[in-house]
């Protein structure tokens, strides 16, 4: 697995479809902005889905595509609990997806920087 990193507008989505296209020629999954996934878990009152065990069960599963997450570390902290909560799980799962990836980027301005 592949996972790809970086802050709103910075290259990160655009870098992990190219990775996937020319990189791994389309094979595996490309799953791009996760972190919309964990908002629409915790948002869900309709099921016990856990966004934790959900992003465990894909970290050990998708071991041939890429995931794309915006990182929210380095923004400001929100005032909401709930957008706190948010924010925090998904710095969490963005740590897991590093842990169990073959290769770690991060992209900043446009650029990927190779962290493992």
């Amino acid at each position: 697995m592949v996972f790809v990193i970086g802050g709103s507008a910075s290259g990160a989505k655009e870098y992990a479809v190219r990775y996937y296209v020319e990189q791994l020629q389309a094979q595996g999954d490309l799953i791009l902005n996760y972190q919309d996934e964990i908002r629409q878990e915790m948002d869900d009152i309709t099921t016990d889905t856990d966004p934790m065990e959900s992003a465990q069960t894909l970290a050990k599963n998708n071991t041939a595509g890429v995931i794309h997450m915006q990182e929210m570390g380095c923004g400001i902290v929100p005032i909401e609990k709930k957008d706190r909560e948010y924010r925090e799980l998904v710095g969490r799962i963005s740590c897991l997806f590093a842990e169990h990836a073959d290769e770690v980027y991060r992209v900043i301005c446009g650029i990927a920087q190779k962290i493992k």
